[in-house]
């Protein structure tokens, strides 16, 4: 159900972490719930959920570095920075460890996060999370997509070029049909938030290199899949896998390569469901969430 504007404005905050971090904030005395959105996203990705979570936790939505409304300003929109910030942002609430729903890049943040920064997480979802896949062949439009951003120098300036004359109701309608199975599932009150983000997005000069920057920096990450393995196995963090059957970004192969490592962690994969369950099936996805924290 989507959330008031009125609501997301009162929980509107900045804070300083080597640079103006925005966030929402909802508050409250509970366990912090540190939701992350993944790649070209922002705080708006998770506009759907943030209302029923509110309930079990003070629900912290940041944007990350070089993404939505948190400028880089001489800082570098990479995994591992974004790793370093959220470690401080959590720390800073003073609240103890936080669970953290990390979607895609917002995954593989959280996994980094876990790994290296222990006290910072009790809990981990991982939704969609950018993992190795042994299924390497893509299809063209998510080739394109992926691999575009990796290009030096001229994959960023050809994403500008793409980028011109775009409306943001445009953009959000071609990015939901690429990342939902069904993106008429989409509420039209998040769809305005999505849209209002998306039209400050277009005009951010830094927005297209920040994309190119962290696109890279997964790609780093990943491979070879031997090191990141060791990162996947330092995690304690109690976590939890939820995966699309029928996400296109990020392959169900990417979430059994995981769960094949951990299988103590339990894994859900939602049938008909795309790359962004917080946003296509909402109520399912803090259900879920919500059975599994209690």
């Amino acid at each position: 159900m989507a959330v008031a504007s009125s609501l997301l404005a009162a929980a509107t905050r900045s804070v300083d972490i080597g640079g103006e971090v925005r966030l929402w904030d909802f508050g409250g005395d509970g366990r912090p719930i540190v939701l992350v959105h993944g790649l070209g996203g922002s705080r708006s990705n998770w506009v759907g959920v943030v209302g029923a979570l509110t309930a079990h936790g003070r629900v912290v939505v940041p944007d990350l570095i070089g993404f939505g409304d948190t400028p880089p300003v001489g800082r570098t929109s990479d995994v591992h920075s974004q790793v370093d910030m959220l470690a401080e942002l959590i720390h800073g609430l003073g609240a103890g460890p936080a669970v953290v729903v990390g979607n895609s890049m917002g995954g593989l943040i959280g996994l980094l996060l876990a790994a290296r920064h222990p006290s910072a997480v009790d809990r981990l979802v991982l939704v969609g999370a950018a993992l190795p896949t042994d299924q390497p062949r893509l299809g063209l439009s998510t080739a394109f997509r992926i691999g575009l951003p990796l290009l030096p120098i001229f994959g960023p300036a050809l994403m500008e070029r793409l980028a011109r004359g775009r409306t943001a109701e445009s953009y959000v309608d071609d990015t939901m049909g690429f990342v939902m199975a069904d993106p008429r599932r989409l509420d039209p009150g998040d769809r305005a938030v999505l849209v209002e983000f998306a039209t400050r997005r277009l005009r951010m000069p830094w927005a297209t290199q920040s994309f190119a920057d962290a696109s890279r920096s997964i790609a780093r990450t990943l491979v070879p899949a031997s090191r990141f393995e060791s990162t996947v196995r330092r995690v304690t963090a109690p976590t939890m896998i939820v995966q699309g059957a029928d996400d296109q970004v990020v392959r169900p192969s990417s979430a059994r390569w995981l769960a094949e490592r951990r299988p103590e962690w339990p894994m859900h994969v939602l049938a008909g469901v795309g790359h962004v369950p917080q946003l296509e099936v909402p109520d399912r996805f803090a259900e879920l969430v919500i059975d599994w924290l209690d």
